[in-house]
């Protein structure tokens, strides 16, 4: 079985999408946010725009425009922001 068999069997039966799973990266270890804190620089941003583009039959890229919320700042004040942010998507939900 080649890797299009999948999308020849969905356009077979009628479907107009297919999921494909990304890549995974091969990202340094982390075992805490301590070390992340130290290792990556932090943002925390939100979509804004998005744009699609098929390079070729092997290759698709989604591009994200962010708009950033906060930058870097001490560790405690990530932490007090991400668990206020998540205390308000579980009020949503």
């Amino acid at each position: 079985m080649d890797r299009f068999s999948g999308t020849k069997r969905a356009q077979e039966q009628g479907e107009t999408s297919i999921t494909v799973p990304a890549p995974r990266g091969m990202f340094e270890k982390i075992s805490n946010l301590d070390q992340a804190l130290s290792t990556y620089h932090v943002a925390i941003g939100t979509p804004v725009a998005s744009m699609t583009q098929v390079l070729d039959s092997n290759h698709v890229y989604t591009w994200y425009k962010l708009r950033i919320l906060e930058t870097g700042g001490s560790l405690d004040s990530l932490r007090t922001f991400a668990e206020a942010k998540a205390a308000e998507r579980l009020q949503h939900n």
